[in-house]
């Protein structure tokens, strides 16, 4: 069983609500992006970690049920960024949290330091990231999952599924046994069946979600594809 996870990258505050409530009762999590326009040249709401910026994307979800989960393409290369993101996310204490693995110098100090705050982290990896890098990142600081991202340009929205996506699910699948896979970038209903056979049982969708005329069809059609 897979689950689908609305992705939203937007750099206005309104067009992040008008999407979530898009889904607010038909999906369990929604993925918010964090793009900080320096490790990423994209940028977004709550990208640069204003407080102010960050507890309104919080208070966009409350008492429902509805989960949420930040990607965190944001530099957080040394000590000062790393305390820097860890007030703000103790802040906010979001449901889980994507750290992507080029965006960490020192693995050790980040588990001594963004452990503390609670929340389910997950690991962002490239079709190009080595196996023997994960292997290493995994041994300092364990996440609960791997995120690969789907697309070649991160941060954009809108791009094809790379060729690749489906040989590295299965290649994290043998290498990383019972540790969940999610597929972020490039997912569209033609290729999702493809890439749950691959091993993937999370699915995160941007634009070949919201794209769609009518928003509660496809979520029924990716939740049966």
């Amino acid at each position: 069983m897979s689950i689908l996870i609305p992705a939203i990258l937007e750099s206005r505050l309104e067009e992040i609500r008008k999407k979530v409530d898009m889904v607010r009762r038909s999906v369990p999590l929604v993925q918010i992006d964090l793009c900080d326009g320096e490790f990423v040249p994209s940028k977004t709401y709550g990208g640069r970690g204003t407080p102010s910026s960050l507890r309104q994307l919080a208070s966009l979800f409350g008492d429902d049920g509805l989960e949420w989960e930040l990607d965190m393409m944001v530099r957080m290369n040394t000590v000062e960024r790393m305390g820097f993101w860890h007030k703000r996310l103790y802040d906010i204490q979001p449901d889980r949290v994507v750290i992507h693995v080029t965006s960490v110098s020192d693995w050790k100090m980040f588990s001594r330091t963004m452990y503390k705050v609670p929340c389910v982290w997950g690991l962002a990896v490239t079709n190009k990231t080595p196996i023997k890098k994960i292997k290493s990142v995994m041994d300092r600081a364990p996440f609960s999952y791997l995120q690969i991202m789907g697309i070649d340009k991160v941060g954009y929205s809108g791009q094809s599924l790379s060729k690749r996506t489906e040989q590295t699910i299965r290649q994290l699948t043998r290498e990383f046994p019972g540790t969940t896979i999610s597929v972020d970038g490039g997912v569209k209903l033609e290729n999702t069946a493809e890439l749950i056979a691959a091993g993937a049982s999370q699915l995160g969708v941007n634009s070949g979600l919201f794209k769609a005329e009518n928003i509660g069809e496809q979520i029924y059609k990716f939740n049966n594809s």
